[in-house]
């Protein structure tokens, strides 16, 4: 599904990784690994979910990775949103011990099946 078309705005979520492929030169991607509840408000579980962004503009990454780790186990996420900017979408992550912001052409949510 189409990120932007989602009325997003999680929070009690986990990061669990970040990549960033795509040689200079070549088209840029970045993906966030996230275990977020569901839309189901009865949802006692946490699922995985592969945020991407692909044509990656800009990236900022900046945290404590010991107080990332730390939260991890209460969810990291303070809380995450996503915006239209002029020709792309603007990810913003903010954690308990730092923050992700991405710009990318377009970014797509998907569950991962385990």
């Amino acid at each position: 599904m189409r990120l932007v078309d989602q009325d997003i705005d999680w929070h009690d979520g986990n990061l669990v990784d970040i990549q960033i492929s795509g040689l200079p030169g070549k088209i840029q991607t970045i993906r966030l690994f996230l275990d977020l509840y569901p839309d189901d408000e009865n949802a006692d579980k946490r699922r995985r979910y592969c945020c991407t962004g692909e044509g990656l503009r800009r990236a900022l990454f900046s945290g404590e990775t010991n107080r990332i780790r730390k939260n991890s186990k209460s969810g990291n996420i303070d809380f995450m949103r996503l915006e239209q900017g002029d020709g792309g979408d603007i990810l913003t992550v903010s954690l308990f011990g730092g923050v992700v912001e991405a710009e990318a052409v377009d970014f797509q949510l998907v569950e991962v099946k385990e």
